[in-house]
């Protein structure tokens, strides 16, 4: 890494610092006598449980078995949305220089793909024509994490991650049916404008 790089991410290191979700400020539906994890209640910080319990939950294990995109199934470079959100959990992490709450980053970058049907974007727009009420996939994961994972209790997360992840993130979703994102405005890198911008 260049010493130019480096000292412009020294200059934002923790500038985020005062926007992050301390530990303490967790807060959960259920207190430990209801919830099958109760027994880590203040031994472990809030939101590293949360982390184990979405790592822990059929719902991720499902992702696995779903493409981000409708592909021949013996390609084994195919990526999954299990591998996905794998990935977008890395790329939370790079922030936690920044300052964030780096379990909380984490959990909710595990959890936000739980919802996903079949065909992605697709099939919500399949569900949303078959039911006549729009499907979001980011909503529905709030769900199933909340109230139908583990035989219906659900998997007691903190307020705190299902909030980040009821919102759809920028760049996240589509523009409309059938329509590419739209061109991603990146800062200007000395050094770096030969490099393409593409949508996401």
């Amino acid at each position: 890494m260049d010493q130019w790089l480096l000292n412009k991410l020294m200059d934002v290191r923790g500038c985020l610092a005062h926007l992050a979700t301390k530990d303490e400020a967790a807060r959960r539906r259920c207190g430990p006598d209801e919830d099958a994890d109760g027994i880590w209640f203040g031994m472990i910080p809030s939101f590293q449980l949360d982390v184990m319990k979405v790592s822990h939950s059929k719902a991720l294990r499902r992702l696995g078995r779903k493409t981000q995109v409708v592909s021949l199934p013996t390609n084994a470079h195919t990526r999954t949305r299990g591998s996905h959100v794998v990935e977008v959990g890395g790329t939370g992490v790079l922030l936690w220089p920044l300052g964030l709450n780096q379990d909380l980053l984490y959990a909710s970058a595990l959890a936000h793909d739980m919802g996903q049907v079949a065909f992605g974007h697709y099939g919500e727009e399949f569900l949303t024509k078959k039911s006549g009420k729009k499907f979001r996939h980011e909503i529905f994961g709030v769900i199933l994490a909340q109230k139908i994972e583990r035989r219906g209790r659900g998997l007691n997360l903190t307020h705190q991650d299902p909030e980040l992840r009821r919102q759809p993130l920028p760049r996240h979703r589509r523009n409309g049916p059938g329509q590419r994102l739209g061109r991603v405005q990146r800062p200007h890198v000395p050094g770096q404008d030969h490099l393409p911008v593409r949508g996401l």
